[in-house]
Formats: C-alpha cells, sequence, structure tokens
C-alpha cells in the first residue's frame, strides 16, 4: 500500500510502526516536503498530483486546505484517505521545543459552525 507523507517534518519509527499496525507491514511510505498554493483550487490540483496512485495520504496542512481536498480532490472523490498526526509539544525551559508523536487521524469532515453575535 502506497502511503504519502505531506509535510516537512521527518518520519518518527513510532510513526512508521503506528502505520504498520493500521494499515499492514508492507506499506510503502514516500515523503513531499513541499508547501501547498494558498489558493485551494490550486493547492487541490496540486495535492492531486502528488497523491496520484496513494490509498493513503497524511497531511500536515492549514484547516481550509484540508477542507478543500477533502470536498474538491480526485483523491478524496476516489475513497482515499486523508489522515494527520497527532502530536504532543513540549518545551524544555531554554526555549527548545519538540513535538512527540501521539497517534493518528483520519480527516472526515470540516465544519464551520457560526451563530449571529446580538449586541
Amino acid at each position: 500500500m502506497k502511503i504519502i507523507r505531506l509535510t516537512r517534518h521527518e518520519t518518527s519509527e513510532e510513526q512508521i510502526k503506528e502505520l504498520q499496525r493500521i494499515y499492514g507491514p508492507s506499506i510503502e511510505v514516500h515523503q513531499f516536503s513541499e508547501s501547498l498554493p494558498y489558493i485551494a483550487s490550486r493547492a487541490v490540483q496540486r495535492f492531486d498530483q502528488i497523491a496520484k496512485g496513494a490509498a493513503v495520504v497524511e497531511a500536515v496542512l492549514p484547516i481550509n486546505l484540508i477542507e478543500a481536498i477533502l470536498t474538491f480532490s480526485e483523491f478524496s472523490k476516489r475513497g482515499g484517505t486523508l489522515i494527520r498526526p497527532i502530536t504532543e509539544r513540549k518545551e524544555d525551559g531554554v526555549g527548545n521545543v519538540t513535538f512527540d508523536f501521539l497517534h493518528y487521524e483520519k480527516l472526515i469532515k470540516v465544519e464551520t459552525v457560526t451563530e449571529r453575535l446580538l449586541i
């Protein structure tokens, strides 16, 4: 199974083990360390080029681009699975920050709920 990682962060051993646990030991993980265009239509177009042939894409992207990909991409329309890593931010007290991998989430839907402000 082909898995694309669309993130600038290197894959940790814990992430590989978790992907193998979920999708099986014979996964092929391919890294794309690039930023998508911020315009949604262009981002979806580039995303579909990157995701070609993949069953799963791990994406670390702004929420507006995730929404566009889930709604408009050919990858999503053909049943591809979009996932994201959940991490814990840790500071060491002297300004260094690390992110420890916790688990993966499947991205299903982005929804904005609003209500009128009353004065």
